[in-house]
C-alpha cells in the first residue's frame, strides 16, 4: 500500500492462483469512515505444447535431433517425434540441429491451442571422407586391391572405376575390390570416391596404380646338397645369354649332383607348365618334382646342345601357402620344388647341366 496515493499493487505467481477477499477501511481527518470489500481471483497463465516430427532427406523419422528454443528443448526419439510442453500464446522460433546436418529453423506461432504438426526435415549435404591406406596385391591374372573405410556413420559405399571405367559399388564394410579380368604385364589404375546413405559423392579422387605380373615366374633361390652351383642368376633371366653351372663333385667314390630349386610365387592359373633351357656334358640328369610328401621322376636331361623341356605340373606339384579372396575371383599363391639329381652316378667322368634358365609358365 502506498500511503501517499492510497494505490496497492500485487505482483502473482503461479504459487497464488486461488481467490482472495480483501477488506478495506478508509476514514479522513473528520472522523468519516468508509469500508470495501473486494474479491480477487487470481487464476493461472493457459499452456499449450508443441510437437511434431523431423525427417531426413528421404523423407525418414530422424532420431537424436535437437529441437529448442531457449530453455526449451527436446531430442526426437528413434521414429523422429518430439513434444515441448508449457508454453504460452506468442511466436517462438525453433532450431533443429544434428551433427552432420544442415541446422535447420522453424517459426511457430501458438495462439490458444496445442500444436501438433511442427514438421521438418533436415538435410544431409556433407559427403563422406575418402578411402585411405589403399594397396595392391598383383599376379599376372588378378589384382587385388584394399583399403580402409572412412569412419563416417552414414557412409554407404565406394564407387570403382578401373582406368576411368565405371565397374561397381563395393559396400561399406568390405573393403577390397579383386579385379579378375586382366592382362599380364599391365598397369592398371583403380579409381574410387566414397558416398553416403543421402547420395552425397566425395569429389575428391584416391586412385592406385598397380602391374600384373608376368605369366612367367623364374626360380627364386636353391640348395646344393651335393654338387657346385655357379652364376644362379643366370637361370632367372632368360635374356642375358649366360648359364648357371650345376657341376658334379666326387663324394664317396662317384661323381654326384643333387641340387634343390625353389619357385615362389606361383599365381593360380588352369595350367602350369615347367620350363627348361639346358644342356649337359658328361652325363645324364633326372627331373624331379616334390608333390607334399615325396619326389617325382618327371624326365631326364640328355641333350648335349641347348636345348627346350617342358613339363606339365600336376596339381600336387603346386604346394599352397595362402589364399587371397575376393569380390571377383581368389588368387592363391603356391610354390615349386624341383631337384636334380645324377641317378646313375660315375666315378670316372664328372657331369655338368647348364641350366639357361628354368622358370613355369602359368595359364
Amino acid at each position: 500500500m502506498n500511503s501517499t496515493t492510497g494505490t496497492y499493487s500485487w505482483q502473482t505467481n503461479t504459487d497464488d492462483v486461488g481467490i482472495y477477499v480483501w477488506y478495506f477501511n478508509s476514514s479522513d481527518n473528520y472522523g468519516g469512515t468508509a469500508p470495501e470489500t473486494i474479491t480477487v481471483t487470481v487464476k493461472s497463465i493457459p499452456s499449450y505444447n508443441v510437437s511434431g516430427y523431423v525427417f531426413d532427406n528421404a523423407g525418414a523419422g530422424l532420431g537424436s535431433v535437437l529441437v529448442q528454443n531457449g530453455s526449451k528443448q527436446s531430442n526426437t526419439s528413434a521414429s523422429g517425434y518430439y513434444s515441448i510442453t508449457n508454453l504460452s500464446n506468442g511466436t517462438y522460433n525453433f532450431s533443429y540441429s544434428k551433427a552432420g546436418f544442415n541446422t535447420e529453423y522453424l517459426e511457430i506461432t501458438i495462439s490458444g491451442a496445442d500444436n501438433t504438426s511442427a514438421n521438418k526435415t533436415l538435410y544431409d549435404t556433407t559427403p563422406p571422407a575418402s578411402i585411405n591406406t589403399i594397396s595392391a596385391t598383383s599376379t599376372p591374372l588378378y589384382i587385388n586391391w584394399t583399403w580402409s573405410d572412412p569412419s563416417n556413420p552414414d557412409f554407404d559405399h565406394v564407387e570403382i572405376y578401373i582406368d576411368s571405367v565405371f565397374k561397381t559399388n563395393v559396400t561399406r564394410g568390405w573393403q577390397f575390390y579383386n579385379a579378375s579380368y586382366f592382362a599380364p604385364n599391365l598397369t592398371y589404375t583403380i579409381s574410387t570416391r566414397t558416398v553416403d546413405n543421402y547420395s552425397n559423392v566425395n569429389t575428391t579422387w584416391v586412385n592406385n596404380t598397380a602391374a600384373t605380373s608376368s605369366e612367367l615366374t623364374y626360380v627364386f633361390s636353391f640348395i646344393n646338397d651335393t654338387g657346385t652351383v655357379s652364376n644362379f642368376s643366370s637361370a632367372r633371366n632368360a635374356s642375358d645369354g649366360a648359364v648357371s653351372v650345376f657341376a658334379e663333385v666326387n663324394a664317396s667314390g662317384s661323381y654326384q649332383l643333387n641340387v634343390t630349386t625353389n619357385t615362389t610365387d606361383i599365381p593360380d592359373a588352369s595350367i602350369h607348365t615347367l620350363e627348361l633351357r639346358y644342356n649337359v656334358s658328361g652325363d645324364n640328369f633326372t627331373v624331379q618334382l616334390w608333390n607334399g610328401s615325396s619326389w617325382n621322376n618327371r624326365t631326364t636331361l640328355n641333350d648335349t646342345s641347348l636345348s627346350y623341356r617342358n613339363i606339365t605340373l600336376y596339381p600336387e606339384e603346386l604346394i599352397s601357402y595362402g589364399t587371397l579372396a575376393g569380390n571377383a575371383g581368389s588368387i592363391n599363391k603356391s610354390y615349386s620344388l624341383v631337384r636334380y639329381m645324377d641317378l646313375n652316378a660315375s666315378a670316372q667322368q664328372q657331369g655338368i647341366l647348364y641350366l639357361d634358365y628354368q622358370r613355369i609358365y602359368n595359364y
